[in-house]
């Protein structure tokens, strides 16, 4: 437990966004995280690092309990054969890799210093060096603890369950991630004033093997960190074929590593991320050049961020409703508070599933990603109990309108059809399956969109 005074440090999160703490626990087991959900009533807000900018460790105003993992940072098991290591959630990937390095190896999926790989598992991150793919690519298991109060052990096949739920499902607690031999990087950086020209050499740079990201700077941004005013395109190579190495390099990087707080520093605290295919994301930056919003990005993951003052509430409202009517989707931070209405119809039915599955009584981060789910559901039933006591051979416009051939001539149900094989004195006729789905084939459905989104 903390003090009442350190409670305040958890009322504003990265994001931005405030609520008020009712209790805050800092376990460093297992068994107190699951002493902590069995008993907690209220809503629970794992915490990381606490550097999400879309609201996903936010707070209710009503009063939230934070489960801060930063006590749970043990490293353990490191395999040099099978290139894995254990990792307890509360640690940064900054002390993963300082712990890494010294044995020759690195994880190489990174956004900030500040980061837990609990966080970064549950908004499914994808680091700096896009090419090497989002944390579910890296995770091969996870030990959670579940809305029931159970320790939840999952394999490659049930990361969903976890992995990109945003703490809405249960408490991360220790992870087997995998993990490769340090690599002595390298960049290049190509400036123009045009972008058409910019994303053309971005568009075949992708195509070469050892490019590993193709950061974009717009003019304000690269100005700020000391780059002419122009597109700047940093192309980071996963071997010494740029002209940027050694120390120059960690510099460089060192350098790229603070662009967010350079934007900070001009007041430019609201931060709006998205990503686009690689055509689409360039009429976003389009626009937002013509809209003189400072951003940046990285092309080789289409991910863009757009940055705003406290004053352009209106602007920022604009380029939200451009970013839906694009179809786009978070980028880093995942849909937490701000971008939850990025959520299209199938993505809800699955993080719906997954919830209820997890953490039926809804304990965990109440309103992130969705609205609350309870409702939504007990609405759902509502409609269940509706459909179960009318009666199925009533449904007329249905049954003709599905199959001509499905006549009712007679007083008899589909059940006596089903049961006696006539209707009425008439012949046997099939029952039309598709009328009657179950629940088994329901899933089966549900499960085939997601697969094909």
């Amino acid at each position: 437990m903390v003090t009442k005074a350190e409670t305040i440090c958890y009322e504003e999160t990265a994001a931005r966004m405030s609520g008020n703490v009712k209790k805050v626990f800092l376990p460093e087991s297992f068994e107190e995280v699951k002493k902590i959900v069995k008993e907690s009533k209220i809503d629970i807000v794992p915490r990381g690092g606490g550097s999400n900018l879309s609201g996903s460790s936010a707070l209710l105003k009503s009063g939230s309990v934070v489960v801060d993992m930063k006590k749970m940072n043990k490293v353990t098991d490191l395999d040099f054969k099978s290139r894995t290591v254990y990792v307890e959630a509360g640690v940064t990937v900054k002390e993963l890799n300082e712990k890494l390095i010294a044995a020759g190896f690195e994880f190489p999926v990174y956004c900030n210093d500040v980061s837990t790989i609990g966080g970064m598992i549950a908004v499914n991150v994808l680091g700096d060096y896009s090419a090497y793919g989002r944390m579910k690519d890296w995770v091969e298991e996870v030990e959670f603890v579940s809305g029931r109060g159970e320790i939840i052990k999952i394999g490659k096949a049930d990361l969903g369950d976890v992995c990109g739920m945003e703490g809405t499902t249960g408490v991360i607690l220790r992870v087997k991630l995998k993990i490769i031999p340090m690599i002595e990087r390298s960049a290049s950086i190509f400036q123009s004033d045009n972008l058409d020209e910019v994303f053309l050499m971005a568009q075949r740079l992708k195509l070469e093997d050892k490019v590993i990201s193709l950061k974009l700077y717009g003019p304000f941004v690269s100005g700020l960190l000391g780059f002419p005013e122009k597109y700047n395109l940093v192309i980071i190579f996963d071997s010494k074929t740029g002209k940027v190495r050694g120390d120059e390099f960690l510099n460089l990087k060192k350098r790229l590593g603070n662009d967010f707080y350079f934007t900070y520093s001009k007041d430019y605290y609201n931060v709006q991320d998205v990503t686009f295919s690689f055509d689409r994301l360039k009429d976003f930056i389009l626009f937002l050049d013509e809209s003189r919003i400072p951003f940046f990005g990285d092309l080789y993951g289409g991910i863009c961020f757009a940055f705003f003052q406290d004053s352009d509430d209106e602007l920022r409202s604009k380029i939200f409703d451009l970013i839906k009517k694009m179809n786009g989707k978070p980028g880093r931070f995942g849909y937490g508070l701000k971008n939850r209405e990025l959520v299209d119809g199938l993505q809800a039915k699955i993080f719906h599933r997954v919830k209820i599955r997890h953490d039926p009584f809804g304990k965990f981060n109440k309103g992130k990603v969705l609205e609350d789910f309870k409702e939504v559901e007990k609405e759902k039933e509502e409609v269940r109990r509706e459909e179960s006591t009318t009666p199925r051979s009533h449904d007329k416009n249905i049954s003709i309108s599905q199959n001509e051939s499905w006549k009712e001539s007679g007083p008899g149900s589909v059940e006596d059809t089903k049961k006696d094989g006539v209707m009425g004195g008439s012949k046997e006729i099939e029952k039309p399956e598709f009328l009657f789905p179950t629940p088994e084939e329901k899933m089966q459905d549900l499960i085939k969109e997601a697969e094909e989104e």
